[in-house]
């Protein structure tokens, strides 16, 4: 007979201040969830990211959750401890992987509703990993208010009573004897080649742990007398090969590839961290992530909040931070029970602060392991599980705006937006109500689907960290840079910009200089706090067909500051051209746009007929000197286009079939509307190859220095993005500042001197 165990709403004193508090709370609705081939049926809370609850109207105070007549969510024991996943996603399965994620989701949320609601003991409920080796039983000392961390039990798993054990006090007998029961095997010592395997194993591991983790992968195989020793020598072979290949992706102070795999994992079943290469005996493994490799996400809680741990998991090797109130045991049992076997957690696989004489250890591993933090999430093979942990590592969920505001809530923090995955799983469940919890989850989903750079960049940027040179990392990962800059602690943020910007995609680069303003003498791109001010002059979208600006010399990826780097954009450029400003039009104070300007450009040479076109600019920034030869470089966009006005300073006229090439500085950039375009078809224009010549070497080579530095400081001594400067006018400081227009929603100013 079915069993049915309801929650008693009878007391609505809770759900009565908490609608006071918010008029419009969404409540959760209630489902039935049914363990499947038992007795055990409960009615808990719907799945909060699966379907819309009902909303309490305005003036209903202390109204109880609604109950909505759903079909029940069956259960299946087996079906949630079998391998999760089959065979290798391959690209065109990833549809069917995020359907068994989906559907691992909900498991995981019925499994914990019936573990919390049931009643019944856990081992009764528990669903009992499967296989041929000994039985083991984990349970922390203490129980949590998390039902996926009281109680694991199954085969392959062992206790830290039996991984502790010290292998030097261990006979070949005993340890073979304990490899065979933990992995069903009947291996003898008479086996051929079999005691110098044992031998070796004994000798190169200081507990049963980390020699049970180096081999459980091939020790059931029927050949291990024979290739036994060979494969154990081959994971060796495979680990100096794998820190060879690493060290081989470093060249001066970048890295050549982004796609790099981790030094370490965290194998659950033997419970220590080991090699990658321990994972598989296939060489791909030291290029490729394993497709059995699961992530874990989480975000730190403050220093007051935790305790470092040393443990025998890492081998002590330094200090693990763990939040108070939960432990490493309690996380690896709720890890087990949702089905993972290997995973990387930044805190036991990343080396951590910990002994002084081990810091310039630490320090060097992260030049390479923090840049690929975000490849370890996102690389292929997609759709490996992420166990999200949103309050901290192993501790219960809570959603409550108090939380929620916290700088250090999983949702504002700059490392986690590289671990935000479709692929999620959630951690920390608890059975509980969760307050808003559709709203929550609505908002954690929609992270994933950023999908462009600019909202990726954007949402980094709104987040918090404790370092700000993490930002800087972290947006190398929303770019997706092919090639990264190592993770250098001690430089200073902005020097960590201005190299960083060498490894940006083309067309993001191109996008920075068109949309902000110089913030040095005819520099290329903003500084780190402009672009992290959000306060861009223009937002110029670029078609996927653009252009962007390319490396001139590649071999400056691995040093120099990119302010003395010069970069090459290939498009169709219209010169000569003057530029004078030709009307300013006040519109109505209360309108939006309180003014417009009018530019007028003739072009071709003095003494020459020429064509002159009048533009009205949407927007603009930068500095244009009336009577100065200038350059229109075009970049054409889908409703808008721009204009970077640029002075050549060396012109390298083609020759048979090459391209022109020029050498320029950049002074100024417009953006009018796409029509404009078609007014300059009677005017020639040539595809070229423009080299901008930024900084100090633009300073030396201009013909206008004086003027140009004159014009610039004016306009940055008086918070403008944009002036027009006119030599011939001898008392500047006379002339009343003009407010020129204000564009859009952005805030730009300009004036004539």
């Amino acid at each position: 007979m079915t069993r049915s165990i309801l929650f008693d709403h009878n007391n609505t004193n809770s759900w009565t201040s908490s609608a006071r508090r918010l008029t419009n709370t969404v409540l959760p609705s209630m489902r039935s969830f049914v363990l499947e081939k038992s007795p055990i049926q409960v009615s808990g809370y719907d799945i909060p990211w699966e379907e819309r609850c009902s909303t309490v109207p305005s003036g209903q105070h202390g109204q109880k959750p609604k109950n909505i007549q759903t079909e029940p969510i069956c259960v299946s024991r087996d079906k949630l401890m079998d391998t999760l996943f089959d065979r290798p996603c391959l690209p065109w399965d990833i549809d069917r992987r995020m359907e068994e994620l989906r559907e691992r989701r909900r498991d995981v949320w019925a499994m914990v509703q019936i573990l919390a609601h049931s009643g019944t003991s856990p081992e009764a409920i528990i669903f009992r990993t499967p296989g041929h080796g000994m039985s083991f039983t984990l349970r922390p000392p203490v129980r949590s208010s998390i039902p996926l961390q009281w109680v694991h039990s199954g085969p392959y798993a062992i206790p830290d009573t039996l991984a502790n054990l010290s292998c030097a006090d261990m006979t070949l007998t005993d340890l073979l004897s304990r490899l065979n029961d933990v992995l069903g095997t009947k291996h003898a010592l008479e086996t051929d080649g079999i005691l110098d395997l044992l031998d070796e194993l004994r000798t190169t591991s200081s507990d049963f742990g980390g020699a049970y983790g180096k081999v459980r992968n091939w020790w059931t195989s029927s050949q291990l007398g024979i290739q036994g020793r060979k494969l154990y020598a081959s994971l060796h072979e495979r680990e100096a090969k794998h820190e060879g290949w690493r060290q081989d992706t470093i060249h001066a102070f970048s890295l050549r590839r982004s796609d790099i795999p981790p030094r370490r994992v965290w194998d659950l079943f033997s419970n220590r961290v080991l090699p990658l290469s321990v994972m598989s005996a296939a060489e791909d493994v030291l290029y490729e992530l394993p497709d059995r490799l699961w992530t874990v996400s989480h975000s730190w809680v403050p220093a007051e909040e935790r305790d470092d741990i040393w443990t025998p998991i890492n081998g002590k090797r330094w200090p693990v931070p763990v939040p108070r109130g939960t432990t490493l045991e309690e996380v690896r049992i709720e890890l087990l029970n949702m089905g993972a076997e290997y995973v990387w957690l930044d805190v036991l696989c990343l080396r951590q602060q910990g002994r002084d004489e081990d810091e310039a250890l630490r320090t060097e591993e992260w030049k390479t392991d923090v840049p690929t933090i975000g490849h370890i999430y996102q690389g292929y093979p997609l759709g490996r599980p992420c166990i999200t942990y949103f309050n901290g590592l192993g501790l219960p969920l809570d959603t409550s705006p108090d939380k929620l505001r916290s700088g250090r809530h999983w949702l504002n923090r700059v490392w986690t937006l590289q671990e935000s995955l479709q692929s999620w799983l959630p951690g920390g469940l608890t059975g509980e109500r969760l307050f808003n919890g559709e709203a929550f989850f609505s908002r954690m989903t929609a992270v994933p689907e950023l999908t462009t750079s600019h909202r990726l960049s954007q949402e980094l940027i709104r987040r918090n960290c404790t370092n700000e040179l993490d930002k800087v990392a972290g947006l190398a990962y929303c770019l997706k840079c092919g090639t990264l800059p190592l993770y250098e602690e001690a430089i200073p943020v902005e020097e960590a910009w201005d190299v960083l910007l060498k490894h940006t995609p083309e067309v993001w680069r191109l996008g920075l200089l068109l949309d902000y303003p110089s913030h040095l003498p005819f520099a290329l791109y903003p500084s780190w706090q402009q672009y992290t001010s959000g306060d861009s002059a223009l937002r110029q979208p670029l078609p996927a067909t653009a252009r962007g600006l390319q490396l001139v010399d590649r071999s400056q990826l691995c040093g120099g500051a990119s302010s003395s780097v010069h970069y090459s954009l290939v498009d169709e450029v219209y010169g000569s051209c003057r530029i004078s400003l030709s009307n300013v039009r006040r519109s109505d104070p209360k309108a939006r746009r309180k003014t417009q300007i009018e530019l007028t450009l003739r072009f071709g040479t003095k003494g020459s007929s020429h064509h002159s076109l009048t533009l009205r600019p949407s927007r603009v920034h930068g500095v244009i000197q009336q009577g100065v030869p200038y350059m229109l470089v075009c970049i054409p966009g889908d409703k808008k286009a721009c204009f970077i006005i640029v002075e050549v300073v060396h012109d390298r006229q083609a020759k048979d079939f090459m391209l022109r090439t020029v050498e320029a500085v950049k002074w100024a950039v417009i953006q009018v509307p796409r029509s404009t375009l078609n007014d300059l078809q009677k005017i020639e224009s040539m595809t070229t190859k423009v080299i901008f010549v930024p900084g100090e070497g633009a300073l030396r080579r201009t013909a206008y220095r004086d003027n140009y530095i004159a014009a610039f400081h004016r306009m940055r001594a008086n918070r403008r993005t944009f002036i027009i400067y006119s030599p011939d006018t001898e008392h500047t400081d006379s002339i009343p500042m003009l407010t020129l227009f204000t564009a859009l929603n952005t805030r730009l100013r300009g004036f004539m001197m």
